[in-house]
């Protein structure tokens, strides 16, 4: 009996995290997900999506379903940049949750009352960039920033810090606006079976607080080891290669050299394997070129580590990759070709990857990207003090220029051409 259950156990844990995964891959498309805390507290759903990939549908959508007040869930230290005061008074008892309301906000330039879904879009993004600062907003205004706890789940368990660890988890930014769903009988908020039938009309992925908390500890307790390893000569230097295996037989390579423990700023890369790109020489992509100047640039400085991760197509597999690029071959971009056939924008995590490099043990780095989504994917082990990015100057052809451009304008990458 013990056997059964142990296996159904390790059964609900799986469903938990695949469900995880998916919200997180809706969160990276700029959707909306909903997140249910336990019956011991609100015992309700709310709307969440990253303000960094929020899109003005989805800001809308969140309006229309929800009492329309939208809160931006954020950290003490954004707060701060953003020099609001909390809400707090002499007279009154706080409220039973102790919500950490602060003065409401406005964008400071680019809108017309505040109040429209396109003004609020606009407050949420230019207050929840990592470089905001006070002239940035105005108080009052029609956004209500939620000061998430400093421990966030580990703290408190409540949305707030739920929306702010999940868009951390995901590398979305540390900030989420969130809705709360009104019932449409009774006057009370959603809930049960009503929640219930909400998201499957509108294909919305319900995870809750407690599912966060099994994902980020099954990240914590990630397992891989080193299977084998040797020298490496390449046209670049010689490196040692290692591979790594995790518990479901995965594979990561690790190309090394010098000493990396005992440097500050260790240049390391996180690769997407990419067969077209890197093997057959492709000039569709700039993923050979950004590899090679990778390995020079570790060669240059004597020390330095690639890891290769096995994400063909930005995650979605080489099979539909190609069919993507057939899309592309219509006129599409790279983004739209990925949606006509079903597949999310990117649908890569960087669990492995974080797993290596915790056993890799360096102090600070240096990540050779151009992708600010994968600098914010490594802040889970490394403080802000002991994280860079090197801009890779980016291998234009007339092949790839329109999609290094769409990676540019549209997915944030700091590209240099």
């Amino acid at each position: 009996m013990g056997d059964i259950m142990d296996a159904f156990r390790n059964t609900v844990v799986n469903v938990k995290i695949e469900n995880v995964l998916k919200a997180i891959s809706d969160l990276k498309n700029g959707r909306s997900i909903i997140i249910v805390d336990d019956n011991g507290r609100e015992n309700e759903g709310d709307l969440v999506a990253s303000c960094e990939t929020v899109t003005l549908p989805t800001i809308d959508f969140m309006i229309k379903h929800s009492s329309g007040i939208l809160c931006m869930a954020t950290t003490s230290n954004q707060i701060q940049k953003l020099g609001l005061d909390k809400l707090v008074s002499k007279n009154h008892k706080k409220d039973n949750f102790e919500t950490a309301f602060t003065m409401s906000i406005e964008a400071s330039s680019g809108i017309s009352t505040g109040v429209s879904a396109m003004d609020r879009l606009r407050t949420l993004k230019v207050a929840s960039k990592l470089d905001a600062k006070m002239d940035d907003v105005v108080c009052p205004g029609h956004v209500f920033p939620l000061q998430a706890s400093d421990g966030l789940l580990d703290e408190r368990k409540g949305h707030t810090e739920a929306s702010v660890e999940i868009c951390k988890l995901a590398a979305v930014g540390e900030s989420a606006v969130i809705a709360e769903l009104p019932s449409l009988y009774g006057g009370k908020m959603m809930s049960g079976e009503e929640l219930d039938f909400f998201a499957k009309t509108y294909n919305l992925t319900v995870i809750s607080v407690n599912d966060i908390l099994i994902y980020k500890k099954s990240l914590e307790s990630y397992r891989c080891y080193m299977y084998s390893q040797a020298k490496l000569p390449t046209e670049f230097g010689n490196f040692m290669i290692s591979i790594y295996l995790n518990d479901k037989k995965e594979e990561l390579t690790v190309l090394s050299m010098g000493d990396i423990q005992n440097h500050d700023f260790v240049p390391v890369r996180l690769h997407s394997k990419c067969l077209t790109g890197d093997s057959f020489h492709s000039i569709k992509c700039d993923c050979k070129y950004q590899l090679h100047s990778a390995m020079e640039y570790i060669a240059k400085k004597g020390y330095g580590a690639i890891l290769y991760l096995d994400q063909e197509g930005r995650g979605i597999g080489l099979a539909e990759k190609i069919k993507a690029y057939s899309m592309q071959d219509k006129g599409m971009d790279t983004i739209e070709a990925n949606l006509a056939i079903n597949q999310p924008v990117d649908a890569r995590t960087f669990d492995f990857a974080i797993a290596v490099l915790k056993q890799l043990n360096l102090k600070s780095v240096e990540l050779i990207t151009n992708n600010p989504k994968k600098l914010d994917s490594l802040k889970s082990i490394f403080t802000n003090d002991s994280i860079k990015m090197y801009n890779i100057v980016a291998g234009v052809t007339n092949e790839n220029k329109d999609y290094l451009d769409v990676k540019r304008s549209k997915m944030n990458h700091k590209l240099k051409f």
